[in-house]
């Protein structure tokens, strides 16, 4: 899998693109096309939203955002799904966006307030651009990043498992194993703790959300347990990890934060 720079680098650069074309194009009318531009057609996963400076969303939301026809453009935000209807593309693009259905998750405030943020963003999008597979949707106050994973990069995981091989200490503290199940669900499990979230992989970027912990039985953790369970958790879902498979039979897990590897052999 080829390197790729971090989404944060990868939307400051798309986001200073989009400046440009905003400060070129001036207020100079674009006619919208009567479809979204064939690129932008597909299910995207949104990694980063921000408004008038402020974070939005950062990915742990599981946001997406389907673009088809006229008639199939929409998508699930975190407690609800919404309705758009996209014309123009790469460049000027215009959006039109409403819920569709609210579900009782949004009777937290703070889901109903990245719900409403969100699509507030979305409807104000005015530039459309894709660099190095990233699409990110601008207004003079906004930005929504998104990636599309490949049915190829997520095939190169299901239903694989993994023994975690370095670093010595945590192997040595506790046996710990790694699961990707087949409807992109991932496992982390210890002596005495199974910790499961659904997983987004794009190219070598993989992403977790939904994360939730559970005691195995009446298994007591050991204060080592829960150091190695603290360290592969933190591990996996701070910022952006990496996932290279090196060999038929090794796979590399790196989280872009800090760099540190995390090694684990077929099981």
């Amino acid at each position: 899998m080829r390197a790729r720079a971090p989404i944060a680098t990868l939307a400051l650069g798309v986001v200073l693109a989009v400046g440009t074309v905003l400060a070129v194009g001036g207020c100079a009318s674009v006619p919208p096309t009567s479809s979204p531009d064939p690129q932008l057609v597909g299910t995207w996963h949104l990694v980063l939203a921000t408004d008038h400076g402020t974070t939005v969303a950062t990915g742990a939301e599981d946001i997406t955002l389907t673009i088809g026809d006229s008639k199939h453009t929409g998508g699930a935000s975190p407690c609800s799904h919404y309705r758009a209807s996209i014309t123009g593309g790469l460049g000027a693009i215009f959006i039109d966006a409403s819920f569709v259905g609210r579900n009782i998750q949004c009777n937290d405030p703070a889901l109903a307030k990245v719900d409403n943020q969100y699509v507030d963003a979305l409807a104000a999008a005015t530039v459309a651009t894709i660099d190095d597979g990233v699409l990110v949707l601008s207004s003079p106050h906004s930005s929504l990043v998104y990636l599309k994973p490949t049915l190829s990069s997520i095939g190169t995981l299901q239903n694989t498992r993994w023994a975690l091989v370095q670093p010595p200490d945590l192997r040595a503290s506790t046996a710990v194993s790694l699961t990707f199940g087949n409807v992109n669900e991932l496992t982390i499990t210890t002596s005495c703790t199974s910790t499961v979230a659904h997983y987004l992989l794009v190219e070598d970027i993989i992403i977790l959300r939904g994360v939730a912990t559970m005691p195995i039985g009446t298994r007591r953790c050991t204060p080592a347990d829960q150091v190695a369970q603290a360290i592969l958790t933190g591990q996996l879902t701070a910022d952006v990890s990496s996932a290279t498979i090196a060999g038929p039979a090794t796979l590399i897990l790196t989280n872009r934060a800090n760099e540190e590897p995390l090694l684990w052999r077929a099981n």
